[in-house]
């Protein structure tokens, strides 16, 4: 996810995100693509789905 982590860090910090915010939202996008196995870029609506349904109903987050 290299390119495309630098590219996300470039816009969050371009939008003035504090660095905080960066960290979280970084390892975020880190644990999707992890629980798919692959790259973020080659994923779309279908699997965030699936993501937040895991996520609501494995590990119990609210919606």
């Amino acid at each position: 996810m290299g390119k495309l982590r630098e590219q996300m860090e470039r816009d969050l910090a371009i939008k003035r995100f504090s660095q905080k915010t960066q960290k979280t939202y970084l390892a975020c996008v880190r644990n999707f693509a992890g629980y798919f196995n692959k790259s973020p870029d080659l994923m779309g609506r279908e699997e965030v789905k699936k993501y937040l349904q895991f996520l609501i109903e494995e590990k119990n987050y609210s919606s």
